[in-house]
Formats: C-alpha cells, sequence, structure tokens
C-alpha cells in the first residue's frame, strides 16, 4: 500500500468522520492550554521562572532550580495521567473506523468509562514510555560519554590534554555513535506505531501481548510508516501555531490506523 493509497484512504475516512475526531484533538488541545496556564500561574504565583529549569547559577545546582524542574516534571506527569485515557479512546474510534464501524461520541470517552480501563490506558501509556526511553539511554550513552571526553570540562576534571590524534579520532568516534544511535531509535520508535491502536481495539488484551503485536505487525512496514511520517512534514511544521494540530493530530492517526489495519488484514 503506498503512501498515496493510504493519505487518500485517510482523507476519505477523515472526512466522514470529521466531528468526532477534531473534537477529540479539540479535547487534548483544551487540556494542553489548561495545564500550560496553571502551571504559568503557579510560576508567577511563586516567582519561580520556566528558565530556572534549564539554567545553573556559578554556586550549581540551587533549590530554585529543583523547584523549577518539579513543576514541570509534574504539570507533564498530571497532564500524561488526564490525556493517556482520551488518546485511546481516539485509537478506539480510529480502529472502529477502519473496520467500517460507525463511531459514537461517547466512543472518545471509552476509557474513563472503569476504573480498570483508565489505569490500563495511563499503565499502557507508560510502558511504551518507559521502553522508548530505556533504548534512548542504550543508545545514546556511548555517544553521550564519547562527547563528554572531548569537553573543556572532563578534560579539566581528569587534568588530561588531547593530541590532535586522538582528539580526531574521539570527534569521529562521537559523530558515528550519535549517528547511529539516532537512526536506531527512529527504528525503534517505528515498532510501537500500532501499539496503541492495537491496545485500545482490544480492552481484554494483556499490555505486553498488545505491544508485541504491534511490533510483530509493524515488521516489513517500518519504512511505510517513515514516509508516512516524512510526507506530513508540512502539516507537523504548521502545528507550531498550536491550532492546526486539532486538524493534523486526527489526520494523521487516521493514516496510522489505516496502514495498522492493511497490515493486519494480510498477516
Amino acid at each position: 500500500m503506498s503512501t498515496k493509497e493510504i493519505k487518500l484512504k485517510s482523507r476519505k475516512l477523515f472526512k466522514d468522520n470529521f466531528a468526532p475526531l477534531i473534537l477529540a484533538a479539540c479535547f487534548l488541545l483544551l487540556i494542553m492550554i489548561i495545564f500550560f496556564l496553571c502551571e504559568y500561574i503557579i510560576r508567577l504565583i511563586t516567582g519561580i521562572s520556566v528558565y530556572d529549569s534549564i539554567i545553573f547559577s556559578s554556586g550549581g545546582f540551587t533549590l530554585r532550580n529543583l523547584l523549577s524542574i518539579s513543576i514541570l516534571v509534574f504539570s507533564l506527569i498530571l497532564q500524561y495521567i488526564v490525556t493517556s485515557p482520551l488518546m485511546m479512546g481516539l485509537w478506539r474510534c480510529l480502529h472502529l473506523i477502519t473496520e467500517g464501524k460507525n463511531i459514537q461520541i461517547e466512543n472518545l470517552f471509552y476509557f474513563y468509562s472503569s476504573p480498570k480501563l483508565f489505569f490500563r490506558s495511563i499503565l499502557f501509556q507508560i510502558n511504551i514510555f518507559l521502553r522508548e526511553l530505556l533504548y534512548l539511554l542504550i543508545l545514546f550513552l556511548p555517544a553521550i560519554v564519547t562527547s563528554f571526553f572531548l569537553s573543556d570540562y572532563a578534560a579539566a576534571f581528569f587534568k588530561y590534554k588531547l593530541s590532535t590524534f586522538a582528539s580526531s579520532a574521539l570527534m569521529f568516534a562521537a559523530a558515528v555513535f550519535w549517528i547511529g544511535a539516532v537512526i536506531f531509535y527512529i527504528i525503534i520508535l517505528l515498532r510501537y506505531s500500532f501499539a496503541g491502536i492495537i491496545a485500545a481495539s482490544n480492552d481484554k488484551l494483556k499490555i505486553t501481548r498488545s505491544i508485541k503485536l504491534a511490533i510483530k505487525r509493524s515488521n516489513g512496514y517500518k519504512l511505510c510508516i517513515f514516509k508516512l511520517i516524512i510526507s506530513f512534514i508540512g502539516w507537523f511544521a504548521l502545528c507550531v501555531f498550536i491550532f492546526p494540530i486539532i486538524y493534523v493530530l486526527p489526520y494523521f492517526c487516521v493514516g496510522i490506523a489505516v496502514l495498522a489495519n492493511h497490515a493486519g488484514s494480510i498477516s
């Protein structure tokens, strides 16, 4: 199935189910805006800037830095908890759409309907996040370590001076590690592209089982998924203006769902 065919089918399904899909994107954007405003108000009251999360004083890491990072992390965690069931509801709707079934607005809030489903959606998202984080650490650690030994800080701390040859060798190794890490990490992320729709389509399936099925189904389709993502680069660029997210997010997700359904139907 070519990228053009995927997008043509996605456009038709998106048009036929415009209202519930746009509503889901609106709710997600609204939640993001609410959390952003809450974080802004908290920072305004406490006087702790977002820049305190990344700018350290000459004296090192301070309590102000810790509080700023804590506010940011707490806001992201809460946002993650609130949006996970809604995102899973969106994937459930997309599964129904690709199966040729009609969807109702309440399908979006399916994973809010019981504590079991609510926590399942959160645990699923956490599972995916931790897997991606683990691979991130494993793949990028050699690149970070190699780059660290090129820094003036490392040279001063360990009291060494690199020769021209050693410096060039380290720079070459760091470049190879960084490029390799990026390529392999993209491939790993592509493995989980179908995980959301598979987990949402069958809430009785164990989380680990749904992820394994997603990885298996993505075999042979990673290049197709990558091409689909690249074809949306222009749309993603427009999302810098925030509100195009309402259109781009469901449209892109429909494309992934169409490809997942195609992969499942012939596997």
